[in-house]
């Protein structure tokens, strides 16, 4: 049986629109595709972010949401809720790159135990700096997945 998920995720003007577009590919790249990618634009985006979203719009199922004024992550996430048409939700930052299994591994686990609410994936520290402004990207690292079953 196919498990369907949405892949949640926000956007606002000061983020790094590589880091974006490295992000959607991660997901274009997975092992199991979402059935949508719920993409909320927390404000009014720059060119070069339109630009990004523009692309990948052709290449994943986006559905890109938003409002004028920058509202905020948690607010953003909120708001990207009514627009999931999924039972499971897979929740992401813009600047986040996933393991290439990374929702075949999740969904197992969904399967596996019905009882499960909440998943959370392992990452590792991706460090590089960038040419264009000499920053350094960083992650912090994890291992395994964490659950949280209901009460």
């Amino acid at each position: 049986m196919k498990t369907y998920f949405t892949v949640l995720q926000s956007v606002y003007k000061k983020d790094n629109p590589i880091f974006l577009s490295q992000s959607l590919q991660s997901i274009a790249e997975n092992t199991v595709q979402p059935y949508s990618v719920v993409l909320v634009k927390d404000g009014i985006l720059n060119h070069e972010l339109e630009s990004v979203i523009s692309e990948w719009q052709s290449k994943l199922p986006l559905k890109v949401v938003g409002y004028e004024k920058n509202q905020g992550l948690a607010y953003a996430l909120n708001y990207g809720l009514q627009f999931v048409e999924t039972e499971l939700v897979a929740r992401m930052d813009s600047d986040a790159i996933c393991f290439s299994d990374r929702f075949e591994k999740q969904i197992a686990q969904f399967e596996v135990d019905s009882s499960i609410e909440i998943l959370g994936g392992g990452n590792k520290i991706l460090a590089r700096r960038l040419a264009s402004n000499n920053r350094l990207r960083v992650c912090e690292e994890s291992s395994g997945m964490g659950t949280t079953n209901s009460i």
